[in-house]
């Protein structure tokens, strides 16, 4: 299969540790169907407070780690916090 795009943001949600688990899942499909992708992991909700988080910071910056890949903290939800830094390192990567 030819790439058909050069970069990838993958997002969760911080408060539902299932979204997380998912994470591998979602990833090795987007490296078995391309090459030479830059992908960016996300953890959306920081708005809500971390009592309600079902997933530490430091697992997910590990999970990123592991894999070579960039970890952000955003709030789609609040005026989209932190989402421009996304896109600029996508944009610089790719």
């Amino acid at each position: 299969m030819a790439n058909c795009c050069h970069g990838a943001v993958i997002v969760f949600d911080l408060t539902q540790k299932d979204s997380f688990n998912k994470l591998k899942f979602y990833l090795e499909a987007i490296q078995q169907n391309t090459e030479n992708i830059f992908t960016i992991i996300c953890g959306n909700k920081i708005d809500i407070g971390k009592d309600r988080w079902e997933v530490a910071p430091e697992e997910a910056k590990n999970f990123a780690e592991n894999y070579g890949l960039k970890y952000h903290e955003i709030s789609l939800e609040n005026n989209c916090i932190d989402l421009k830094e996304v896109f600029n390192d996508l944009g610089e990567q790719v």
